[in-house]
């Protein structure tokens, strides 16, 4: 197996060292073989030995997983090196520049990995420690100060922020967003923490999280790295109310499963097969929605009937997570990943058979922001001021909102937008998240543990956009989806602070663990001066305060874009 792997690559250096001419390059590859025969069998006891072992567990976790796609990373890099970076430090053998270059040689081997199913490669810095103090150190700043010397497209940096860390570390991070990379994303530690904690996690494992993939957590050595399943289209839910029970083009709900995003069957038969194999029992979780029913005729009406086929599609979420993991038990076994996550060798359960201490999975709404504009414009439309009716509504949705210009100009320019801070899209904002969190909160998935609700986006926002019709929020068929949590694509925002108090006023981030994506865009020249970082850092600090899950930045100059665009080659580092 991998002691197997390792030995071989002992064996190439070893033969290469052989036919080496350089005198210096035959000595690094016979020390290469003696590190790889030593880690083969035994525990690393230098810093060498420890980097090089935890790439060969990343890589051979990374080619067991290579019929799906290498959703994880190599954890918190600053925590589990940092034991061997100390005591060689103070023995006085750390070759601090020869430890650069191994630690600039991992980053630089994260993006071998490629294909059609390949997602990304995270590397978390900073947080915690298990006692609760700051878990910064030296290797935190050199792990930045490498990344944005090699400036590769893998890993993701990510800085786990808490209220106690290090302001120098900060002020360095922020500063790293000028080379234009968008890195590092910087995550609330507490959080997630404290949502992690509610769910039964222990403070001191539950500090130990980060992303599996992109922003959705999981725990580091403890938990199943493969989370956020399935995306729910909450936009088509509410399209599915606003038209009584059925699709607004096609007239039934017999695809309503596949119009939400979710894959389950139609006949009624699914749920006795699914309740026998163990699955939770569930009246309303069939691929087609219950019945059609009356068309809504207010706001109140419009309001009440998309909770009902929200909690249909949650139903139904459940359904298909637990089929899914059941069957993953049977067909998708990961030895080498089992044996390094703690409760598998315990338990002698497989991974994908509940073996980690801990089994999370995460369902992702895609769309909330949609639903928040298009019920408050029809709060704002037909309840408060009269002027349209839900049938109007309708026949704009149905004609893609050809003929009815002013409509949609109403909707547009009249109505409140989420992103704003006004105070209805804030109220909606909350109850639309939340609602998605109370549907999902307290059930227990087919492995025994807890449903994470989350609003990770990734891509599946356009690609879910380009199969949804018209929306009331004066979207077009076709369009994108919003991003995440983010504002509608268009939407005339009043800076971060309002965007980060609509996010936040309403809703408890820690409870969408299943993770959510900030992107904010600043202008390119925001961090060309030393007071420029430091405005934008006290902004960063103050949306983590505030209680944002996530933040991520964009620097990149209108320009510079159109220029990546003319020209992809020359703009590889964006």
């Amino acid at each position: 197996g991998l002691q197997r792997l390792i030995e071989r690559y002992a064996e190439c250096a070893q033969e290469m060292a052989a036919d080496a001419s350089d005198p210096a390059w035959a000595d690094e590859l016979r020390e290469i073989a003696a590190t790889c025969r030593h880690i083969a069998q035994e525990p690393p006891r230098t810093f060498r030995e420890a980097i090089q072992l935890g790439w060969f567990m990343f890589m051979g976790c990374a080619l067991e997983n290579a019929p799906h796609h290498h959703c994880f990373g190599p954890g918190r890099l600053d925590q589990w090196l940092w034991r061997f970076w100390e005591a060689e430090q103070r023995a006085g053998t750390l070759d601090e520049p020869l430890a650069d270059d191994l630690l600039a040689q991992m980053l630089i081997k994260c993006n071998e990995f490629a294909g059609p199913q390949m997602s990304a490669v995270i590397l978390v810095i900073g947080g915690r420690k298990s006692d609760g103090s700051d878990a910064t150190n030296e290797l935190s700043f050199r792990i930045l100060e490498l990344a944005d010397r090699v400036q590769m497209y893998f890993p993701g940096i990510d800085i786990s922020w808490h209220a106690e860390i290090d302001r120098e570390f900060m002020r360095r991070a922020i500063a790293l967003l000028r080379n234009g990379s968008g890195q590092p994303s910087i995550f609330n530690s507490d959080q997630i923490t404290k949502g992690l904690v509610r769910h039964g996690v222990p403070f001191e494992h539950a500090v130990d999280h980060l992303p599996s993939t992109c922003t959705e957590t999981s725990i580091m050595g403890r938990s199943n790295p493969h989370v956020a399943w399935p995306y729910v289209n909450l936009a088509m839910c509410l399209e599915y109310a606003l038209f009584g029970g059925v699709h607004p083009e096609k007239g039934h709900a017999d695809d309503f499963a596949a119009d939400v995003g979710l894959r389950l069957e139609r006949r009624t038969g699914v749920l006795a097969r699914q309740s026998r194999i163990g699955f939770p029992a569930c009246q309303r979780g069939t691929g087609v929605l219950a019945c059609p029913t009356a068309c809504p005729t207010t706001y109140t009406e419009l309001r009440d009937a998309y909770l009902r086929v929200l909690r249909h599609a949650v139903d139904g979420a459940i359904i298909q997570c637990n089929r899914d993991m059941w069957l993953q038990s049977i067909h998708r076994p990961f030895p080498l990943l089992s044996c390094l996550i703690e409760g598998c060798v315990e338990s002698g359960r497989n991974i994908s058979d509940g073996g980690a201490l801990y089994n999370f999975i995460q369902p992702e709404a895609v769309g909330p922001s949609n639903v928040v504009d298009a019920l408050a414009a029809v709060c704002t439309l037909v309840e408060e001021r009269g002027e349209y009716t839900l049938d109007d509504f309708r026949a704009a949705i149905r004609d893609n909102f050809e003929g009815h210009d002013e409509l949609r100009r109403a909707i547009k320019r009249d109505c409140p937008k989420h992103g704003t801070d006004d105070a209805l899209c804030n109220r909606l904002f909350g109850e639309v998240a939340g609602s998605w969190c109370d549907f999902i909160e307290g059930n227990r998935n087919y492995l025994g543990g807890p449903f994470f609700p989350g609003f990770l986006g990734w891509t599946v926002w356009i690609s879910y956009g380009e199969r949804t019709p018209a929306t009331p929020d004066g979207r077009l068929a076709g369009e994108p989806l919003a991003n995440s949590i983010m504002s509608c694509t268009g939407v005339q925002t009043k800076g971060f602070p309002a965007l980060v108090r609509s996010i936040t006023d309403e809703f408890d981030q820690s409870r969408g663990l299943g993770g959510t994506t900030c992107n904010v865009r600043f202008q390119a020249n925001v961090l060309e001066t030393d007071e420029g970082a430091e405005a934008l850092l006290g902004l960063t600090e103050a949306a983590l305060d505030l209680g944002a899950y996530q933040l991520q930045f964009n620097l990149a100059s209108t320009e510079q874009m159109r220029a990546a665009q003319a020209d992809p080659e020359a703009h590889r580092d964006l």
